[in-house]
């Protein structure tokens, strides 16, 4: 996947497998949300679908987020 993630000029930014991934999620739920407050997944399914490892991101993604306001409910209640 490597050409995949070239630029113009045969540049690549992020050449190795943990940076593309790192970037990707962080795109959608890191960098966007902080900027915006909102998440930029749509929840479309895609990523899971098209993951080679066969990786459900929008399982994980909804785990999360049960999570952290279990967190948040369980921090109010102190």
């Amino acid at each position: 996947l490597n050409p995949f993630a070239e630029v113009a000029g045969g540049e690549n930014f992020r050449p190795t497998l943990d940076s593309r991934t790192r970037h990707r999620l962080y795109r959608k739920f890191k960098y966007q949300t902080d900027q915006t407050g909102e998440l930029h997944c749509v929840g479309c399914g895609r990523c899971s679908k098209y993951c080679p490892a066969s990786i459900a991101m929008i399982d994980i993604v909804n785990q999360l987020i049960e999570d952290y306001n279990k967190q948040q409910q369980a921090v109010s209640l102190v």
